[in-house]
């Protein structure tokens, strides 16, 4: 359990900048905030709500909305 942060510059598209928090919950809930700033300066806001386990020593996730 416990939340997460990363970004990246540049790497799949010229000029764009990705930031995003991934948190696991207890009891299995998990939550993804993710923003992009494109090059010409707009920026996308998404949140994804789901759960998470382990399953045969990996973590997986199971997206159930986009908001």
């Amino acid at each position: 359990m416990g939340c997460y942060k990363g970004s990246e510059v540049n790497q799949q598209m010229e000029g764009v900048s990705k930031y995003w928090v991934s948190c696991r919950l207890e009891k299995g809930k998990s939550i993804l905030m993710f923003v992009a700033i494109n090059a010409d300066g707009s920026v996308v806001q998404e949140t994804e709500n789901g759960s998470w386990w382990t399953q045969n020593g990996n973590i997986m996730n199971f997206i159930k909305q986009i908001m």
